[in-house]
């Protein structure tokens, strides 16, 4: 008999009502009678409450999985120079190949793979600017054009030869007026930037705050799905499969499922 802990052999003497795994440890009740002997109250199917015809998953897999390696020959052909040709040279190579060979239940009872994890959700928001801003910017490119405008009509004015007390009047008093139109739309920006600074302010913030409540969640997330991964790696640690009824179940449970909801039983 097969130990349905580890798979290891067993072996007991007659009236033998009690049997410890040298393997493993387990100890396991034996019961005699006129259909043979088997282990009792051990890794029950909950189907059928007996556990005759169970064994571990991971003693089928060991038992029904066998890996072999063989070498095959591929030809290299390589080119050298002999005399004023290249001539073609053919040369074996030894390439290693590893066969796994399964049983059909093996691949049955194989460890599902591990789900993807969830995408991870782009916590960036687009700050688009406000209209405020814009408006702004557009009233001091209208101070600035005042300003340069001002400015090239007086270089203008004063680059002639002759320059009299008239023109620099004039050039002054184009400055001046420049200053003042000029002003106009420049303060006009800066009520403007006043104004919009506390909202981007408080927009930001709020960004901020929506980008770690993304984060956090998305972390939840990734907990829950590793937690679920890890008990159900657990699970498959204590499962068993019952070849009388072909389900599986877990050791010290209740619940049985079908062989082909290996998956859906471990992660539920």
């Amino acid at each position: 008999m097969q130990c349905p802990n580890c798979g290891g052999k067993l072996q007991f003497a007659k009236n033998t009502t009690t049997l410890q795994c040298e393997n493993c440890g387990v100890e396991h009740l034996v019961k005699q009678g006129t259909n043979g002997i088997f282990l009792e109250s051990y890794a029950k199917c909950p189907v059928c409450n007996r556990n005759d015809k169970a064994e571990k998953v991971s003693s089928i897999i060991r038992s029904q999985v066998k890996e072999t390696e063989s070498i095959t020959y591929q030809t290299r052909i390589s080119y050298k120079q002999i005399g004023n040709k290249l001539q073609p040279i053919e040369e074996k190579i030894a390439v290693p190949i590893k066969t796994v060979e399964k049983s059909n239940l093996a691949r049955q009872l194989a460890f599902p793979e591990k789900p993807p994890v969830a995408p991870r959700p782009n916590p960036s928001v687009v700050n688009s600017p406000s209209w405020g801003r814009i408006g702004s910017v557009l009233l001091f490119t209208i101070g600035g054009c005042i300003l340069i405008s001002g400015g090239l009509f007086v270089f203008a004015g004063l680059s002639s030869s002759k320059i009299d007390a008239a023109d620099i009047f004039t050039a002054f008093f184009v400055t001046f007026i420049s200053l003042i139109i000029a002003a106009v739309p420049i303060i006009g920006g800066v009520l403007i930037i006043k104004q919009i600074a506390p909202k981007e302010k408080e927009r930001k913030n709020k960004n901020k705050i929506a980008e770690e409540e993304i984060t956090n969640s998305y972390k939840i997330v990734v907990n829950k799905e590793n937690q679920s991964w890890e008990r159900a790696v657990s699970r498959y640690e204590h499962l068993y499969y019952c070849q009388r009824d072909d389900c599986i179940f877990v050791q010290g449970e209740s619940t049985s499922a079908p062989i082909n909801r290996l998956k859906e039983f471990l992660f539920e």
